[in-house]
């Protein structure tokens, strides 16, 4: 192996780095990256690239590619029984080469001076794409893949092929290694071919165009979502919507990266978070979406959700829901260690299988995922959305930690269902007027959880008690408050076909006010069952509302 690449090697794993300052390192080099193609590659309208192009689709594209350069360095090096770099030396060495970035735009304005083939992804059908595989991504010629990039991902392959041989000592595993990671690369440069292939006609270039054109009219993009750049013209517009589309498939495959690169870093700690993830409560903020979805149904104008670009829309939507509920459920679990040591010992956080520092690094990966996400959807779901997270941080954490207020704490979470209701009705609706969503449901669902709410109260009584966080349980003591939880939950459940003026839900909603009852009080509480006869009513709502409205 040539001297330069062991150099290389050997000082970047020398290096100890924090995560904060490697990340601003990684900034600085993707930035600088977008800075150097406006010589090489000038934009259309003659001005610097807007900002979604800026701050969203290229840090988001290169963040994905990263991700799986590093995931794949990992993989073809690690042996169980010799040497190999941790994970955290991998990113180390991958970060160094990653200035190769900077050498495309470099190659392209020494060659053409800004006046050659313009750098784009593939649009290409796939007869094209398949010759561009194999002949390293086609004709110089024509716009794509520039002679820069071509250089730039043949030192990749080379530098892959030499670090696999260095820590493995297997030229095979190299190859293969140097296979994948064009093969990668060839995948994110051809990403906005695949959908026209999948959902559309893509026998030509034309045709590709021509499938973006009618599905974005048809999209969120268009009908809802205020890009503020309409008063430029059509193409400057459609240039944003892309830039949000390719957004969203990054955002995507980001996502699935971290998941492998938590599990890949530390198994332990993959496990027991995942053994926190508190899916019930997740399903019931899932439900709310839902619900919202179905109100702008059954009272608005809704786009098509059948498009695959809105399709993304609600799979990131859901998406969000989860990531945001367990922010929340982080942030709480670091702040509620006293307690959970009396209420909840089997937390990871109790049981030690989860250290503070790794809570707090979780913490902030799901904040970047929700940051980024929430500004891929429309202005007022990422309105919801914000509300959602700072309401529970007020919730939960010091200094107010306002859920030792009685009442209020119900309150608050009553009114984060609700912001997830409105965020799913905005997804879709395409009136996004505030007063488009129905006052008397938001009314009604309001007091309905505030009711309900205190259910989250009963297996925590004693943690409760012992931090003074004034509850119905804490109280009015065990039995009692358990009464008159059950007895809320059966007003709250007992109130929603009163307010609908639905007879045949009223019908429904006696049994399931008998049980919901009984299972609140039953000596052998068990939290799961409540969870699943609520979970049964709101199905019940749907059904009974559609057969009588619908």
């Amino acid at each position: 192996m040539p001297y330069f690449f062991r150099k290389i090697f050997s000082y970047a794993e020398s290096q100890t780095w924090s995560w904060s300052r490697y990340f601003f390192t990684f900034l600085g080099i993707i930035f600088i990256r977008g800075f150097l193609e406006q010589f090489s590659n000038p934009h259309w309208s003659e001005q610097f690239i807007t900002p979604l192009t800026a701050f969203f689709h290229y840090p988001l594209f290169y963040l994905s590619i990263f991700l799986s350069l590093n995931i794949v360095l990992y993989l073809f090096t690690f042996s169980k029984t010799s040497f190999h770099p941790s994970l955290k030396q991998v990113f180390q060495i991958t970060l160094f080469g990653f200035l190769i970035i900077w050498l495309p735009p470099l190659v392209d304005f020494a060659v053409y001076h800004g006046n050659g083939p313009k750098m784009t992804y593939l649009f290409q059908p796939k007869g094209e794409l398949i010759e561009s595989f194999f002949s390293f991504f086609g004709s110089l010629s024509q716009e794509g893949i520039t002679l820069g990039i071509r250089v730039e991902v043949a030192l990749i392959l080379i530098g892959f092929f030499f670090a696999i041989t260095y820590y493995t000592g297997s030229k095979k595993k190299a190859f293969c290694g140097a296979l994948l990671v064009y093969v990668l690369f060839f995948f994110y440069f051809a990403i906005p071919s695949i959908p026209p292939l999948v959902f559309g006609k893509a026998s030509s270039t034309k045709e590709i165009t021509l499938f973006y054109v009618q599905t974005l009219s048809q999209s969120d993009l268009s009908k809802i979502y205020h890009l503020g750049a309409s008063f430029f013209n059509l193409r400057f517009s459609m240039d944003q919507q892309f830039n949000l589309i390719m957004g969203r498939v990054l955002w995507l495959l980001i996502l699935l990266q971290a998941i492998g690169l938590f599990y890949l870093a530390n198994k332990t700690a993959f496990r027991a978070w995942c053994g926190n993830l508190r899916l019930e409560r997740v399903l019931h903020y899932g439900f709310m979406g839902m619900g919202g979805i179905l109100i702008a149904a059954g009272y608005s104008q809704m786009i098509d959700i059948k498009s695959w670009i809105n399709g993304l829309s609600l799979i990131i939507f859901f998406l969000l829901i989860a990531l945001h509920f367990w922010l929340a459920v982080g942030v709480n679990d670091l702040v509620d260690i006293k307690t959970d040591t009396v209420s909840n010992p089997s937390r990871p956080l109790i049981q030690g299988s989860i250290t503070l520092s790794e809570q707090k690094t979780i913490n902030v990966m799901l904040l970047f995922l929700i940051a980024v996400g929430v500004f891929l959807l429309p202005y007022y779901t990422s309105v919801c959305f914000i509300l959602f997270q700072m309401v529970y941080y007020l919730y939960s954490s010091p200094p107010l930690r306002l859920k030792n207020v009685f009442a209020l704490s119900s309150l608050l979470v009553a009114f984060n269902a609700v912001l997830i209701m409105w965020g799913g009705f905005y997804l879709v609706s395409e009136n996004q007027k505030m007063p488009a969503f129905p006052t008397h449901l938001s009314w009604l669902f309001l007091i309905c959880f505030f009711l309900g709410v205190n259910i989250k109260d009963i297996k925590d009584i004693r943690g409760d008690a012992l931090e003074k966080i004034q509850t119905i349980p804490v109280l009015f003591g065990e039995k009692k408050g358990k009464i008159i939880i059950g007895t809320l939950c059966v007003i709250s459940f007992i109130t929603v076909p009163i307010v609908l003026q639905n007879k045949l839900l009223l019908i429904v909603a006696i049994p399931f006010s008998v049980l919901i009852y009984y299972f609140i009080n039953r000596k052998s509480y068990r939290e799961n069952r409540v969870f699943g006869l609520y979970f049964l009513y709101l199905l019940a709502i749907v059904v009974c509302e559609k057969l009588v409205r619908f």
